[in-house]
């Protein structure tokens, strides 16, 4: 439902469905997609910064803590909009090509 709400750009549900999620999650598996969906959502609202932040929190929460400076911060931001420009008109069969991580904790 909050990824079907978050394609609509109903937010507002999108939200709601996603705090459901989070409460009632027993795992970061469980949580892995919902989080997906809310960082995605940020960015479609041109909410960078926390988009940001909401990915950061996700990694320290799967155990890869990302230590921020104001220096830091500016990269993550610049290096963010670089990646969703680069995504650009790129298909899903596109991405779907890409090579898997092997890595199924990352």
């Amino acid at each position: 439902y909050a990824e079907s709400s978050y394609c609509q750009g109903k937010f507002v549900e999108m939200n709601y469905a996603l705090q459901d999620i989070f409460d009632n999650a027993r795992s970061s598996d469980d949580k892995l997609q919902a989080y997906f969906t809310l960082v995605r959502a940020l960015g479609a609202q041109n909410k960078l910064p926390e988009a940001l932040e909401t990915g950061l929190f996700f990694l320290s929460e799967l155990g890869e803590p990302i230590v921020i400076s104001s220096d830091t911060k500016a990269i993550f931001l610049a290096e963010f909009s670089k990646t969703k420009h680069m995504l650009d008109g790129k298909t899903d069969d596109d991405l779907l090509s890409m090579s898997i991580m092997t890595n199924k904790t990352k």
